[in-house]
């Protein structure tokens, strides 16, 4: 995904329902690149998890 291109309050709202725990009430310039690594980190662990789910999938057939 683009985040880079993404405005501070699609961020926002993309950031809370990927990762809502994440203490953030708002996107702006002093915290838009840790969301941005936030989001990264959680798509790389996401795909991570369901290469791993997949891996399991295909063990048990």
């Amino acid at each position: 995904m683009d985040y880079e291109n993404m405005s501070n309050e699609a961020l926002y709202l993309y950031l809370k329902t990927k990762v809502p725990e994440m203490p953030v009430s708002k996107v702006d310039d002093s915290n838009r690149d840790t969301v941005i690594r936030v989001l990264k980190i959680a798509e790389k662990i996401r795909e991570k998890r369901e290469s791993q789910g997949a891996r399991r999938s295909a063990a048990l057939r």
